[in-house]
């Protein structure tokens, strides 16, 4: 799949028609969709029994989502002020998000873990103005127990104060047991809101409608400012079965990550999730392909490791299985992954994108013996979307030259909140945004993206790319799974630890591992001829809140295992 000129040059801009609907907000699209597709099903929140199954219409996402403006604007939020959300994914989720939206109020997806609310703190402090938190006490009340910390006071009208986060003055909390009588229920405000409020007509296309925290894998999560404009610009991309008015789309990450969230509000299609407060038993993964064959989804959003789980049980899956289209990304997209092409899914769809600026490539690949390894395809049909590949000088490179991925277009973010810094560093003044990521571009037109530049592993004086020596250790037998972390080194600045999970009732060795690199990849073009020094087996990999495994937990235990081995 690819263009038919042949380019010369690691550059590539977009030009195309669009339909202009004249929607200028988040509410005018809601609406737009309301009275389009009415008592159409905008999400359903599967399950593996019908009696917990929950549907959500058009019609009722919008009629909801203004009750809730409505009662935000009686409560008396303001403008300039942020409401924070940590609710699981369920109907309530939607109204709260999107009735910020149509009262012209920021949103926050909030994400919390430490049980001092260390980590809390410190987002409230660099938000400012986030003077209400909307919650679910957690699956066991551990969110709850965090928060509960930080008050001062709290109360059955709603308001509430913190010393340690000053600017909260309200509190709601959605599906508190009984005995929590003290926290007002959001139900009961939605239950109790106006109905004579008008919905603003103030809002603008360039305010900020949502705060998305990064996945923080390499650290502090950043906070992400997308506007209604650049939410809106989602809905007039082509080229990826993601974004298809008819797609019926299986996902079940977290709607407060940018893979997870309902873009679908944008793009008209169905979204079937996976309520966070249903019970699907110790085999998800079963639940999951129930759940996919019962709403009769044709498009399923995986991670790498979801995908080799439908690969490993292709034989098994219903006969009446669903899916056309697998989407896959969030990491590098390796051939190993084709082997889905067949019964898990006619097409494998590798998208590539970003919290920053949601998508930008996309490659559908139906032979699974012509995919280019590392391939994230085209540029996305969005008008004025432009993608190069740049070297240390930030000069466009030849093609089939490695560089630095950077992007340009009308679906981005504003800024980093609060930190001009960071988006200083990260926007170039004419507005290209340095992606971090090491890519290239052949001839076609083509973009292959191998990993995070900031992961790059510096060894004896070599820059090595985890991805790239992932993919070739991958190829020894008996491994499922592999991650390539640095650990100090006195000596070489930085050596490699392999940290491996072998497949089942394999009886694969370090020896094994060590003697099939040497053999195989030590000398092999294209390839680095850094190999790791240390292994390390486990059980499962540390993931992140959005389910990518987290390197930075991996590398902090190979540091304590191996590191400053003298």
């Amino acid at each position: 799949m690819g263009s038919t000129e042949k380019y010369t040059e690691s550059y590539r801009r977009v030009e195309c028609e669009e339909e202009d609907l004249g929607l200028r907000t988040v509410g005018d699209c809601m609406k737009y969709f309301a009275e389009v597709q009415g008592n159409k099903p905008a999400v359903i929140f599967g399950a593996t029994v019908e009696t917990d199954r929950e549907t959500v219409t058009w019609l009722e996402l919008y009629e909801n989502s203004c009750v809730f403006a409505k009662a935000l604007i009686n409560l008396g939020i303001k403008r300039d002020e942020i409401v924070g959300i940590n609710i699981r994914p369920c109907p309530e989720w939607l109204y709260v998000t999107f009735g910020c939206m149509l009262a012209g109020i920021k949103a926050v997806g909030l994400a919390f873990t430490y049980t001092d609310g260390s980590d809390l703190i410190a987002m409230m402090n660099k938000l400012k103005t986030c003077s209400m938190l909307v919650l679910d006490p957690g699956a066991s009340g551990e969110n709850w127990k965090i928060v509960r910390r930080l008050l001062d006071a709290y109360s059955k009208t709603g308001r509430a104060t913190s010393s340690k986060m000053s600017s909260v003055r309200f509190l709601l909390g959605h599906r508190f047991p009984t005995y929590e009588s003290k926290v007002r229920s959001l139900q009961e405000v939605m239950t109790n809101a106006p109905t004579d409020i008008e919905i603003p007509k103030y809002v603008s296309p360039d305010d900020i409608s949502f705060l998305f925290q990064t996945s923080g894998s390499t650290g502090f999560p950043k906070l992400v400012a997308h506007t209604h404009a650049s939410m809106l610009g989602i809905g007039r991309m082509k080229g990826s079965n993601w974004l298809r008015r008819d797609a019926v789309l299986f996902n079940d990450r977290p709607f407060n990550w940018i893979g997870g969230f309902p873009i679908s509000v944008f793009c008209g299609n169905t979204r079937v999730a996976i309520s966070g407060f249903t019970e699907l038993g110790t085999d998800r993964l079963s639940a999951v392909f129930e759940i996919i064959t019962r709403e009769r989804c044709t498009v399923a959003l995986g991670l790498p490791p979801m995908i080799h789980a439908l690969i490993k049980q292709a034989e098994d899956l219903p006969k009446n299985w669903p899916i056309k289209t697998l989407l896959t990304g969030g990491q590098p997209v390796t051939k190993a992954l084709t082997k889905a092409i067949g019964k898990p899914c006619e097409t494998l769809e590798a998208v590539y994108g970003c919290t920053e600026f949601f998508l930008s490539n996309s490659y559908h690949l139906t032979d699974p013996d012509a995919f280019p390894e590392f391939c994230c395809g085209p540029p996305l049909l969005s008008n004025g979307l432009q993608v190069k590949v740049v070297n240390k000088e930030e000069e466009t490179v030849p093609i089939n030259t490695r560089g630095e991925l950077w992007f340009k277009g009308p679906v981005f973010m504003k800024e980093y909140f609060h930190d001009p810094e960071k988006t200083a560093k990260a926007i170039t003044p004419d507005g290209w945004f340095k992606t971090d990521d090491f890519a290239m571009m052949d001839e076609d037109g083509l973009f292959y993206v191998f990993g995070r530049i900031s992961n790059m592993i510096i060894s004896g004086g070599m820059n090595v790319v985890p991805e790239i020596l992932e993919t070739a250790i991958k190829g020894c037998p008996g491994i499922d799974h592999v991650v390539v972390v640095p650990v100090s080194d006195p000596v070489y600045y930085q050596s490699i630890c392999a940290c491996v999970i072998l497949k089942r009732e394999t009886n694969t060795t370090e020896d094994d591992i060590r003697q099939f690199c040497d053999i195989h990849h030590n000398d092999r073009p294209g390839l680095f001829t850094v190999l790791p020094k240390f292994y390390m087996f486990l059980d499962a990999f540390p993931e992140t809140r959005t389910g990518k495994t987290s390197r930075k937990d991996l590398q902090a235990v190979a540091e304590e295992k191996f590191g400053n081995y003298a």
